[in-house]
């Protein structure tokens, strides 16, 4: 909703398509990002336990690269045959995109949503590297380290080479996910306590900085306040997991739609501006709007159907024969 009532008409002329009223609600959406983030900290951890270095990144591998090689062909057939030049690309940008790494290469995404994926596998191969050379025992030592290293970066010009790899800018929210798994996994203590308030006071300092830059560009009005309430419910909702007090979700329409995030955030964003682009003028604005989203959600459920969950687990049992489940692999 972000994407289609606000970002595509706010600023690069993606969108023809105007959603005035919603705009002013979901332009706060751009904050998605830090929850997904804080997210991924979470799971990743949970995913790393009892795994060699190893079987991680096949089970990563398997379970981001098929779909993903899936949505990105899907979202380019789209632009092709929409013949819209806004979104053109070439056989080479293509094929960059495929490996998941284009932005290493300073290749343009095909579809502007891809970038955070490259700061996803980052954090993947630097917690596989540290698990590595280290062994699990360190894991939340690393995390202090890393959470610090966030703060510096604040006040002081780190090296770039350094920032690449660490990605302060984002850390905070993958360190403060891996933290709660932590506490989920054993007990809330001080120390992990206190690196959660302090993960959490440097997402709003950084939230603030980043404001500034937004407004400027899409020449908006985004509160400060608003995007602190936001930043807080992600900490609180995460907390209340940690906890347990969230049994509230374990339902199985919670995991149905879940299980739709991956292949709707691939598919969803330049599919969308070009379904609001190309269908008729006289349409209304809502009715285009309703009609997209139930299309990339239908279609986020056969890529779901189908690559995530059948190809993926025919990968496992070939890759993986001895495994009790494909379950424990995900």
């Amino acid at each position: 909703m972000y994407h289609y009532t606000f970002r595509g008409t706010a600023a690069d002329n993606l969108s023809e398509r105007a959603f005035p009223l919603l705009a002013e609600i979901f332009k706060y959406g751009y904050l998605g990002v830090d929850l997904f983030f804080m997210i991924s900290g979470f799971v990743i951890l949970m995913s790393l336990q009892n795994k060699s270095v190893s079987q991680f990144a096949l089970a990563r591998a398997i379970r981001l690269y098929p779909p993903f090689w899936v949505c990105v062909s899907i979202t380019s057939l789209f632009i092709y045959l929409s013949s819209d030049i806004r979104f053109a690309f070439d056989l080479s940008q293509y094929l960059f995109n495929m490996t998941m790494l284009a932005g290493v290469f300073y290749v343009p995404y095909i579809d502007g949503v891809y970038w955070t994926l490259l700061i996803e596998l980052k954090f993947y191969v630097l917690v596989a590297c540290v698990l590595a050379i280290f062994g699990q025992r360190v894991k939340q030592g690393f995390l202090y380290a890393w959470l610090f290293y966030t703060g510096l970066a604040i006040y002081f010009e780190m090296p770039e080479k350094l920032n690449y790899v660490l990605i302060p800018s984002w850390s905070t929210y993958f360190i403060s996910g891996a933290i709660f798994y932590l506490i989920y996994a054993n007990k809330a203590t001080l120390d992990k306590i206190f690196a959660l308030i302090l993960s959490y006071l440097i997402a709003i300092y950084q939230a603030r900085e980043l404001l500034v830059q937004l407004n400027e560009y899409y020449q908006g009005d985004i509160e400060f306040l608003i995007v602190v309430l936001i930043i807080s419910s992600a900490y609180l909702a995460l907390a209340s997991i940690a906890l347990k007090r969230a049994d509230v979700i374990n339902q199985r329409i919670f995991y149905a739609v879940g299980g739709l995030t991956y292949p709707l955030y691939l598919l969803h964003q330049n599919i969308g501006y070009i379904m609001f682009n190309t269908s008729p003028a006289w349409l209304p604005n809502w009715l285009v709007l309703i009609f997209t989203i139930a299309l990339v959600f239908l279609i986020a459920a056969l890529v779901h159907h189908y690559i995530e969950i059948k190809l993926g687990n025919f990968i496992k049992r070939i890759v993986f024969p001895r495994s009790a489940s494909a379950k424990e692999l995900n």
